[in-house]
């Protein structure tokens, strides 16, 4: 999984009690005022009033230079969105939870297809995963074996009083999911 998270300023009403979703091509990050939803070209801001703005997303150094000009303004004591060591704390407990909870499960190749990209580089894809991952997380759970049969759910972890990583699962599993 890759991490493509960017909230301007704009969208930062939408974030302050945080979820966040992450995938591969798209982040989702649901607050208490709305949700922002970003991928690779565009950010949507939707609010609960019913507003809604859609823009460019920054992409490489420009996401860089986004988060160094936000710190620079919340120090020049402006109302930038800065996230929070809450919020981060957070993000790195789910993280540690995924890796406690389960080894990296190999997917049988029947569900695996290999494409091109723009640049000539060969990927393997999982066809629908953006769509199992978008419709579980709209229902608030997990994607699980009723959403595909290649999906190995791993081990219930309680988070509550995490306080350190243990290392979790490492390795691969020697089995591919039927």
């Amino acid at each position: 999984m890759e991490l493509h998270h960017h909230a301007k300023s704009r969208g930062s009403r939408a974030v302050e009690n945080v979820i966040l979703f992450l995938c591969r091509s798209l982040t989702v990050i649901c607050g208490q005022h709305g949700e922002i939803e970003y991928d690779h070209s565009k950010t949507v801001v939707r609010l609960k009033d019913g507003s809604v703005e859609e823009f460019a997303s920054a992409q490489g150094t420009a996401v860089r230079q986004n988060v160094m000009d936000a710190l620079i303004d919340k120090l020049h004591g402006h109302d930038r969105f800065i996230c929070s060591l809450e919020i981060a704390a957070a993000q790195t407990i789910i993280c540690n939870g995924a890796h406690e909870s389960s080894v990296i499960h190999q997917v049988s190749p029947e569900y695996v297809k290999t494409i091109e990209d723009s640049k000539g580089v060969r990927l393997e894809v999982i066809p629908g995963i953006e769509d199992i991952i978008r419709t579980a997380f709209r229902q608030d759970r997990l994607p699980d074996k009723n959403d595909a049969p290649w999906i190995t759910c791993g081990e219930v972890i309680n988070m509550t009083g995490y306080h350190q990583f243990s290392g979790g699962k490492t390795g691969i599993s020697n089995h591919a999911t039927a």
